[in-house]
C-alpha cells in the first residue's frame, strides 16, 4: 500500500485517467499537523476545456443507456467504492484533518449515496423507461416526457 503522500500526488483526472502531475501545483498539508500530504496540479483554464469535451464525449455513450443500465453502472461504482473505505480512509484523515471515525462515516454515506441513486432506477414508471430524449437536444432544450 502506497503512503498517504504519494497517494496524493496527482495531475487532474482526464479522459477516465489521472494524469501526471505538471504545471503549476498546490501543495496539500495536514490541517491537523501542518505535514506535507502531497501536490496536486492546479486545473488550468485549458485543463477545464479537456474535462468538458470529455464530458461531451462521454455523454454520448452514457445517455441512450436506460435507466436499468444506469442503475447497474451506480451499484457497481457503489460496492467498488464501498469496497475502497479502508484506502480511503486515511487520506481523507490526512487531507481534511478529520477523524479516522468521521472519514469512514463520510465514505460509507458516499457509498450510500451512490446505492440510493441506483436503486431509484427501479421505480422509474415504465412509461418514462421507455422514452427517449435525443442526445443532442437534451432534457435542457425543453423536452418533456409523456406518461
Amino acid at each position: 500500500m502506497s503512503t498517504v503522500a504519494e497517494a496524493l500526488e496527482r495531475g487532474v483526472f482526464l479522459d477516465g485517467e489521472v494524469q501526471p502531475v505538471e504545471g503549476d501545483t498546490l501543495t496539500i498539508l495536514n490541517p491537523g499537523t501542518g505535514e506535507l500530504v502531497g501536490h496536486v496540479t492546479a486545473a488550468s483554464a485549458a485543463h477545464v476545456d479537456a474535462a468538458v469535451r470529455s464530458a461531451q464525449q462521454a455523454f454520448g455513450s452514457w445517455s441512450p443507456l436506460g435507466y436499468a443500465q444506469r442503475g447497474r453502472v451506480l451499484h457497481n461504482c457503489a460496492e467498488a467504492f464501498e469496497a475502497s473505505v479502508e484506502e480511503l480512509a486515511p487520506i481523507l484523515v490526512a487531507e481534511q484533518g478529520k477523524t479516522l471515525r468521521d472519514a469512514r462515516i463520510e465514505l460509507h454515506k458516499a457509498a450510500e449515496t451512490l446505492e440510493h441513486y441506483a436503486g431509484l432506477a427501479k421505480e422509474v414508471p415504465a412509461s418514462r423507461s421507455t422514452a427517449s430524449i435525443p442526445a443532442s437536444t437534451g432534457a435542457s432544450s425543453g423536452a418533456r416526457w409523456e406518461s
